[in-house]
């Protein structure tokens, strides 16, 4: 749906550090020991979206989507640099 609404991701990384997996359930297997990386990035005039998918344990992967505000940002960034 983000890339319906969206367009292609600004950027998208799906790469497996001990082998390349051939089926969903591989995927998540690697997702779950941490020995994948998996995000893809959409960039807008109102700032970038974020989807990942990661593991919060074991036995457990979430996805996250973050969205992060390009005026708040910004805004951040200039007081950041004031103080240096």
């Amino acid at each position: 749906m983000l890339t319906e609404k969206y367009g292609e991701p600004s950027d998208c990384v799906e790469k497996f550090q001990t082998y390349e997996p051939k089926d969903d359930g591989s995927k998540m297997y690697q997702v779950k020991f941490d020995a994948c990386l998996y995000y893809a990035t959409y960039k807008t005039d109102k700032g970038n979206i974020e989807l990942s998918i990661y593991h919060s344990d074991v036995t457990g992967c979430c996805v996250r989507l973050i969205y992060f505000d390009k005026i708040n940002g910004d805004v951040a960034k200039t007081d950041a640099l004031n103080d240096l």
